[in-house]
């Protein structure tokens, strides 16, 4: 006879201090058990990310309020119907994302995320109801509650495949995700993606040229990204083989990408053009020569601080240009995909045509230069045209 849990658990988690791609701090509540089953398991355990250790500590206590005085989202007693409805509709959740993932997902990793999606954000709306009573009202439900924390597009694109596939094994009679449109997602803070004015570029370049530690560190890995346009991760996957002094240019044949917090060196680059040459300015190689020179021989032109013989690691990269910004006395916040945009623009009002620039920053195709550089083109004329109207 199993032994039947009727007291919510005890356990507080645990919460973890963790480094986004950007290299900014949150804290993250961990494994917090909101309840069991009938055999005493932990069903239910939920996780959460916070700005500050604060508000993961209030956001604790919450929940701890919550479990003691609300019912728990996983049954305690077989006593009432709801709770064993919500034993049954988890279970039946579980076994369906267990055959849905097993033949889908090849990576482990992506089976274990999918997993987690489903167990921290989706169930608390999924488990009310079965999953053939599941209509297009939950879903909306569940992206809704995901458009506030952040981009709902993924929890779209999973739910999508995951009731598609429930459709075509027979498991449910009607897809409700025909019925369901993606919000739109307005972030709270947008990013400031304008690119650099002519006084923040001469602020930038003057700090870079000074004796100050940071600007000898990576000074000549700012003034590359600056005067080629080239990519973060393309930037720390650049090999001593790759630059040829003559004709002052450097070769871009690999990139570095993300696989969840694991950074790995990708022999291809973003779009199949990327793998291409690139010139940089005298100003930019007379730097990458003095940087090479004070550096130990490595494969990598930018090495990471700690191991020389590793490439510099693009949260170290993107920390390291947002404390050089400020140094310099420039008030927005800086970030590795500036540059590129730039670098662009500048070329844009330059009256390089984009037929031609394209293959030197990589693109695809002319869309995205017509579409998003040309705005900020028009920027800068009407602040050329300012500038001289003031001076007469």
């Amino acid at each position: 006879m199993t032994t039947i849990q009727k007291t919510p658990p005890t356990g507080k988690g645990t919460i973890q201090k963790k480094k986004n791609n950007q290299g900014r701090v949150y804290y993250q509540v961990i494994k917090f058990p909101m309840g069991y089953d009938n055999d005493g398991h932990v069903i239910y355990e939920r996780s959460q990310c916070f700005r500050t250790k604060q508000e993961a500590e209030d956001a604790r206590l919450e929940l701890m309020y919550k479990r003691k005085y609300e019912p728990a989202v996983s049954a305690k007693t077989n006593d009432t119907k709801a709770s064993s409805k919500s034993v049954s509709a988890y279970t039946e959740l579980m076994d369906y994302v267990e055959a849905y993932v097993i033949p889908n997902y090849r990576d482990n990793e992506t089976k274990i995320n999918t997993r987690r999606q489903f167990e921290i954000y989706y169930f608390d709306e999924l488990s009310k109801v079965t999953v053939q009573e599941c209509t297009a009202i939950v879903i909306q439900k569940i992206l809704n509650a995901m458009n506030e924390r952040r981009c709902p597009k993924a929890t779209y694109q999973i739910l999508k495949r995951f009731f598609f596939w429930l459709k075509r094994q027979g498991r449910i009679s009607r897809n409700p995700m025909e019925f369901v449109t993606c919000p739109k997602h307005v972030p709270k803070k947008k990013q400031n993606r304008s690119p650099l004015t002519a006084e923040e570029e001469r602020k930038l370049k003057k700090f870079l040229h000074s004796d100050d530690f940071m600007a000898i560190r990576y000074g000549a890995l700012i003034l590359v990204l600056l005067s080629s346009g080239i990519r973060p991760g393309e930037a720390a996957g650049l090999e001593r083989c790759n630059i040829d002094w003559e004709k002052r240019a450097i070769k871009v044949e690999k990139t570095i990408g993300h696989s969840r917090e694991i950074q790995k060196v990708r022999n291809f680059t973003k779009t199949p053009q990327g793998q291409r040459w690139v010139p940089i300015s005298s100003e930019a190689c007379e730097a990458l020569k003095k940087y090479l020179n004070a550096r130990p021989d490595s494969q990598w032109v930018f090495t990471s601080q700690r191991d020389p013989q590793k490439h510099i690691e693009l949260e170290c990269m993107y920390a390291a240009i947002n404390a050089v910004g400020r140094r310099a006395g420039i008030k927005r916040s800086l970030f590795g995909y500036l540059f590129r945009h730039t670098f662009i623009t500048n070329a844009v009002h330059h009256n390089i045509p984009a037929a031609e620039l394209r293959f030197i920053t990589g693109h695809k195709n002319t869309s995205m230069i017509n579409e998003v550089y040309a705005n900020h083109q028009n920027d800068n004329i009407i602040s050329t045209y300012r500038d001289f109207f003031d001076g007469i």
